[in-house]
């Protein structure tokens, strides 16, 4: 299975950014099934929407309708998990920071089956590979 991060939703539904065509043809050409999404990465999606700069940023409710317009392409998939466990990964991992939360995706899509993970923040997610996803962009 593919899964996906808040990078390529947050391109996705922006016209302006710099990943958008290829971000959009991605979800459009959903597998079947659709994309695994981590559940933190949809509340990712909505807190970067709502708070980029202004002439840009998107209100809660414009953000919750679109994400609902992708909801069918998307199976939203919720950590199972201990979190002391998690964290002795961050250390072996050599994980801190922000990218704790990237270790907190990576899990998740990984324990609901998926086998890649498409984002356009290869170099937060590469050093996390020994979990067996290939980290990828789209397209």
């Amino acid at each position: 299975m593919i899964a996906l991060d808040s990078s390529v939703l947050v391109a996705a539904l922006c016209g302006w950014h710099t990943h958008h065509r290829e971000s959009a043809a991605a979800l459009a050409n959903s597998p079947s099934g659709g994309f695994l999404v981590a559940s933190h990465s949809i509340l990712e999606t909505f807190a970067v929407l709502t708070r980029l700069p202004p002439g840009q940023r998107l209100s809660p409710r414009s953000v919750v309708k679109l994400l609902e317009a992708l909801q069918p392409r998307l199976t939203v998939v919720s950590p199972t998990f201990d979190p002391w466990v998690l964290l002795k990964q961050a250390i072996s991992h050599g994980t801190t920071g922000g990218q704790t939360y990237d270790l907190l995706i990576a899990t998740t899509v990984a324990q609901a089956g998926a086998t890649t993970l498409l984002t356009w923040n290869i170099r937060h997610f590469r050093p996390l590979n020994v979990l067996g996803l290939s980290v990828q962009t789209p397209g």
